[in-house]
């Protein structure tokens, strides 16, 4: 009997023994999961943005803010939306697309007339985030127009109508730069001829160089609300114009202007030159082909390229009958500057008044904004 015993006490110090020990090895792992997953959630900081910045119109961002509006002109077609986070490792997307620091992290947005909705997420390991832009394109700007009252030349014949955007004019050869006067219906009204601004001190007057065949010359106005109108002056020197004084709709917008090539990041391009084509076998050579000053692309189907064409890695703008276009140029309600060898501009650009823009790597310049510190007003120049 006193063996029984003692066998049972014997037991139960083993039992009790084996339980210690069991519970000894589970607990140190139970503690060593808990602080990697301490240490992992102190390695996941905010998923937050630090700014939006717009190329038309403004926000008042704010940090705790996830919801915005904006109202924009209905010739606006697109929005240069950028969005920065505020740490470098986070992930942005601007409508479902990646965007990334290599490109300031902006994308540029379609605007549909009407509501556009903009979503952008900002994820930093397992933290997310989501802001909204609501952009209505089209409302109460629609209600109005303005006009210029007069657009009288130094030379070459124009016969103005107020209603009328387009014009075609043709001078001689010999005429190497023109004077143009733009009388607008207000005086309250900001006009600006090749870029320049022209205002009552000086009559409304800008001298403007031309260059050998089409020079696209742009003079647009403003009022203080921000509706706007441009009209658009063909001037071919020493060539024949097929038409005449055309009208276009009065949301088309654009200017040719003389600018510095300033801290470029683009180079210059050397397309193949061929001289002597005549117009009724340019569309047999290919590549690039020089007719009558002007440059051409033709494709392997012998055909002209229009629209953009990328070119050995460089982006140029060939107009609705093929011509390369040089300068600046409205397309689709964006600036773009196309250097004197045609290649689309990028960065930092100094004009001929001595004004600053600024052209994002899409090549479009940047309006109502802040880049690299430097403020940019609503004509794109950097407010000094």
């Amino acid at each position: 009997m006193g063996d029984t015993k003692m066998n049972k006490k014997i037991k139960r110090i083993v039992a009790f023994t084996l339980v210690i020990s069991s519970f000894s090895i589970i607990e140190p792992i139970k503690h060593i999961t808990l602080t990697n997953a301490v240490e992992a959630n102190a390695a996941v900081v905010g998923a937050e943005l630090e700014k939006i910045s717009l190329g038309r119109g403004s926000i008042d961002f704010k940090h705790s803010k996830t919801e915005y509006s904006l109202t924009l002109n209905s010739s606006v077609e697109e929005l240069e939306v950028r969005a920065t986070p505020k740490e470098s490792d986070a992930k942005v997307e601007i409508n479902g697309n990646e965007v990334y620091e290599s490109s300031n992290y902006e994308s540029v947005v379609n605007l549909d007339k009407g509501e556009n909705t903009i979503i952008i997420k900002v994820q930093n390991g397992t933290k997310k985030k989501t802001y909204t832009l609501t952009v209505i394109r089209g409302k109460i700007e629609e209600e109005k127009q303005i006009y210029l009252s007069d657009i009288s030349l130094s030379t070459g014949d124009l016969d103005f109508s107020k209603e009328v955007t387009s014009y075609n004019i043709d001078v001689e050869q010999n005429v190497k730069e023109i004077s143009i006067k733009a009388k607008p219906e207000d005086t309250k009204y900001d006009v600006e001829i090749d870029r320049v601004t022209a205002n009552d001190d000086n009559n409304y007057k800008k001298t403007v160089s031309l260059d050998n065949g089409n020079n696209v010359i742009k003079i647009r106005i403003q009022d203080d609300d921000d509706h706007e109108k441009v009209y658009t002056l063909n001037i071919n020197r020493g060539g024949a114009s097929t038409t005449t004084n055309t009208s276009a709709n009065a949301s088309n917008n654009g200017t040719k202007t003389n600018t510095t090539e300033t801290n470029s990041t683009t180079n210059a391009i050397n397309p193949t030159q061929t001289t002597g084509v005549s117009n009724s076998n340019i569309s047999t050579t290919k590549g690039w082909t020089l007719n009558n000053g002007d440059w051409y692309y033709i494709d392997e189907k012998g055909n002209k390229q229009t629209s953009w064409k990328s070119v050995d890695g460089k982006w140029y703008y060939l107009d609705q009958n093929g011509v390369m276009k040089k300068g600046w140029q409205f397309i689709n309600s964006n600036w773009y500057f196309l250097d004197i060898n045609g290649a689309m501009r990028t960065g930092w650009l100094k004009n001929q008044d001595g004004k600053w823009y600024y052209l994002y790597n899409s090549g479009v310049m940047a309006k109502s904004t802040i880049i690299d510190g430097f403020k940019i007003d609503s004509t794109g120049a950097w407010i000094k």
